[in-house]
């Protein structure tokens, strides 16, 4: 706007030296030209005054469009520099905005950065306890390292000092049972011939000393056995009744030469069949009642099964055997249950015994998932029980059980006097022992002979197998597991191989000393049929025959 007002001025000023020159030419003109000058003088001024006033309306018309024109230019200047002055001002209310906000996030970023080195110092100083408790952690773990291979070592001792003991008892348990068959099979055979009274007796002594230790072998390998863990319950289905009346006609001559009431009540709602494992009931059963015998001196035993509830597929069976006997102190039924426990010392002095028996039957009772128990008092007798669940099976088994067996997994013993007799037209029977042990097989031969049967005997696995491969026909082997040259897993195998192809299959039987955990197994996998672990009896040698050949 100056500017156009500056433009305006100076064109004014030119108009008014441009009229001033045109009023000074005219004076002039009139002054120099004489008041008596003709008339073309005076015209001729006229028409240069015209001529001079011409030229200055045309300097002002020039300068108006020119003032106009700039007027224009410079509107539109002024319009631009508005716009632009606009532009600026929003631009600079922008920024002023723009730098509020830059000190809106400044501020936040500083906050952000005191936060920021807060939680860098605290990073720093949980940094530090991270390290320290990874310090300990590798203490730790180094002592845990430390610590697992000496549980390696201590275990590996263990496992060794198992394996060791396993093996000591499978040997002794060898080498006592192998003279301890001689002892017992000679007893056996001697009570079929004519004794005299005295000789009678004798030969009782020696036959209640071959059992009782028997019965004591036993217990020590199942403890053994419970406690490496190598002990498994069988699930069969089995009649209790029959097991049961097993166990009265076993122990009967005992519970006579006493003068002890021996009874046996069973309830008539346990179902016929059950499924269980059947040796290790009747051992439990077997224990409790022969305890009952062995600590009364008169009165009674009475042994009461009944079914204490029952499902469609389930029933839980209380045992009880209740006795008059000598009763138990209070003080000592709290270890009554423990191994190597019984009364007090003078009980071992008067009855005998491991102390293992009842240790024996809590464990297996616990393996059978139930629980044992009993009352007593000093003097006035004492009632064992024990309860088991047990399946009921699906299909009842037949009651006919070969009594001359007590324990299927056990050593088995006979349960009566008399041998079981055979068929007439089994005394044709051709019968081979194999067995390296000259008193086992003379005494196995004579039991044999004596059940009416033709004897073999060879004295390892070689010679059995080249007596077969002659062409010598067998009806049942008796077969030593342990022998030299040969032994009878190889040799049991070979024979299997040599029927191959034929319609032959002779019954080999494991007659062994080797009555560990696994050993019947061991037998089965080399092709026996059987396994009887010694020592033995002719009516369990008679019976095996009837049992496979029959």
């Amino acid at each position: 706007m100056g500017k156009l007002l500056k433009i305006r001025s100076r064109l004014a000023l030119g108009l008014a030296i441009m009229a001033a020159l045109n009023i000074l030419l005219i004076a002039v003109v009139f002054h120099v030209l004489p008041l008596t000058a003709d008339p073309f003088s005076y015209s001729v001024t006229g028409m240069l005054a015209l001529v001079v006033s011409g030229i200055g309306y045309l300097a002002g018309s020039v300068a108006g469009r020119r003032i106009e024109q700039k007027d224009i230019e410079i509107h539109q200047e002024e319009h631009e520099q508005s716009e632009t002055a606009n532009k600026l001002e929003k631009a600079n209310e922008f920024l002023e905005t723009e730098t509020i906000d830059l000190k809106k996030h400044e501020q936040e970023l500083l906050k952000a950065n005191r936060l920021l080195d807060k939680h860098s110092r605290e990073l720093e100083e949980n940094q530090l306890v991270i390290m320290g408790m990874m310090n300990d952690t590798n203490k730790a773990r180094e002592g845990l390292e430390h610590a697992n291979q000496q549980l390696l070592i201590e275990r590996e001792k263990a496992e060794q000092a198992t394996r060791s003991k396993s093996d000591f008892l499978a040997s002794m348990s060898h080498e006592i049972r192998t003279p301890l068959n001689g002892i017992i099979g000679t007893a056996s055979l001697f009570s079929d011939t004519r004794l005299s009274k005295e000789q009678h007796e004798f030969l009782r002594i020696i036959q209640n000393s071959g059992d009782t230790l028997l019965s004591l072998l036993n217990d020590i390998l199942d403890f053994s056995k419970i406690e490496a863990g190598k002990l498994d319950i069988e699930l069969r289905p089995f009649d209790l009744r029959d097991t049961c009346e097993q166990i009265i006609e076993l122990l009967a001559p005992t519970a006579l030469e006493k003068g002890i009431d021996l009874s046996l009540c069973f309830s008539p709602d346990i179902p016929p069949s059950l499924e269980g494992d059947a040796g290790r009931i009747r051992q439990v059963l077997t224990n409790l009642t022969s305890n009952a015998l062995k600590f009364t001196r008169k009165g009674y035993v009475h042994i009461n099964i009944d079914s204490v509830s029952k499902t469609d597929t389930e029933t839980f069976i209380n045992f009880c055997i209740k006795d008059s006997g000598v009763g138990i102190s209070h003080d000592n039924q709290l270890q009554l249950f423990q191994k190597f426990s019984q009364g007090d010392s003078s009980t071992t002095r008067e009855y005998g015994g491991s102390g293992l028996g009842l240790a024996i039957c809590k464990q297996l009772v616990d393996l059978m998932g139930g629980t044992i128990g009993m009352e007593s008092e000093q003097g006035k007798g004492s009632t064992f029980w024990f309860k088991i669940e047990l399946p009921i099976a699906k299909q009842p088994q037949s009651s006919v059980i070969n009594k001359t067996l007590i324990n299927t997994d056990r050593q088995a013993e006979d349960i009566s006097s008399t041998p079981t007799p055979l068929p007439e037209k089994q005394n044709t029977h051709h019968i081979l022992i194999v067995e390296d042990n000259l008193v086992n097989q003379t005494v196995s031969k004579r039991m044999l002979i004596k059940g009416g049967l033709k004897v073999d005997v060879a004295e390892n696995g070689k010679q059995a197998l080249q007596k077969i491969m002659k062409g010598t026909q067998y009806d049942l082997i008796f077969m030593d597991c342990q022998m030299p040259v040969m032994d009878g897993y190889e040799a049991s195998r070979r024979i299997r191989e040599y029927e191959k192809g034929s319609n032959v299959h002779i019954p080999i039987i494991a007659l062994t000393a080797n009555a560990m955990q696994g050993d019947r197994e061991k037998c089965i996998q080399a092709g026996m049929d059987d396994h009887l672990p010694k020592p033995v009896k002719k009516e369990m040698l008679l019976n095996m025959i009837q049992q496979h050949l029959n």
